[in-house]
């Protein structure tokens, strides 16, 4: 495998070429620059190519290969929050406004919030068969981009509004655990999250892993994501599969946590905890899990800087408080 980056004037085009260059480089892959897409010719199936949105589908469709939007996945509907629909063109009318409008056609147009006919005017100027999504307007404090690689979370960046306003961890973990479970989801593809001024974590939208804006992802992180959805979408073997995300190792540590976590339900007699058990307490009894290991990890003792007797203490008190015994 190589990695064909797009470049301007002997640079990398932008700053995902630029951080999917040091990536792959990072990862001992050989980079190989083009700016024009006829270069693309002498790239085999295998090859990797980074670079805008109309560059990467061009190298698909020599492929034969189109692929699918996904905007909003089934799986994820239920962070969702508001009313989310397919229509077109032809429908849309300005009794409906305000209305958010998005292109069914993944960064086909950009996603508007209309208030005017005016603000419809890229939409109409499509035809009336055009499919679009349209959805009752939701203001966001603040977005997150979460980058999902082979149903992990592998990173989460910020890239508008208020930076201090943080999703919820407990909807974030549903999210992510829907991702995992999700066999029609890409190998590698962002989530897209908004904290509405109510303090409501809801899905905004999902973007395909290919001509991915990274937001500070790191290199060798976003590398990783692109290779697992290429090889996904023209059909070979992704060569960096068995590579783990350096960031993953606090996370992998909390989902093996989660799997210990589910047996001991079981053996309590929860063979099916998502139905006996509300998520809210399924994930106090995961993070309190998590917490004591955590401390036993490192070491943690009293009077060390990150010692939190409190948390400790009822992370303890939870576990006990189910039969399962303090650690």
């Amino acid at each position: 495998m190589r990695a064909f980056i797009q470049h301007i004037f002997g640079e990398p085009w932008n700053e995902e070429c630029r951080v999917a260059l040091d990536g792959f480089t990072a990862l001992g892959i050989e980079c190989i620059p083009f700016s024009n897409v006829d270069e693309l010719d002498y790239a085999r199936r295998e090859d990797v190519v980074v670079g805008g949105m109309f560059v990467c589908e061009h190298a698909l469709a020599r492929l034969g290969k189109v692929p699918p939007a996904i905007n909003y996945p089934e799986s994820l509907r239920f962070a969702l929050g508001r009313n989310v629909w397919e229509s077109t063109v032809g429908e849309l009318s300005t009794d409906m406004l305000p209305l958010f409008v998005k292109p069914a056609k993944e960064k086909d147009l950009p996603g508007i919030v209309a208030a005017s006919e005016q603000d419809l005017e890229p939409y109409f100027a499509k035809p009336h068969y055009y499919r679009v999504f349209c959805s009752e307007p939701v203001a966001f404090r603040s977005e997150w981009r979460c980058f999902i690689r082979h149903g992990k979370l592998i990173g989460i960046r910020h890239y508008n509004g208020q930076a201090d306003c943080e999703p919820d961890q407990s909807t974030l973990k549903r999210i992510i655990r829907a991702c995992a479970n999700d066999p029609y989801l890409p190998a590698g593809f962002s989530v897209d999250l908004g904290v509405t001024d109510d303090g409501r974590t809801l899905l905004i939208e999902a973007n395909d892993g290919y001509a991915l804006d990274c937001y500070g992802l790191r290199a060798k992180e976003y590398a990783l994501l692109l290779s697992a959805r290429w090889a996904e979408l023209v059909v070979v073997k992704d060569p960096l599969a068995d590579v783990a995300c350096e960031s993953l190792c606090m996370l992998e540590s909390e989902a093996k946590l989660s799997q210990e976590a589910t047996l001991l339900l079981k053996e309590l007699g929860y063979e099916h905890p998502r139905k006996d058990m509300s998520d809210d307490y399924l994930f106090a009894m995961e993070d309190a899990v998590a917490d004591i290991a955590i401390y036993e990890a490192n070491n943690l003792e009293d009077g060390s800087p990150d010692f939190n007797e409190n948390r400790l203490n009822a992370a303890e008190e939870i576990l006990d408080c189910i039969g399962l015994g303090k650690y």
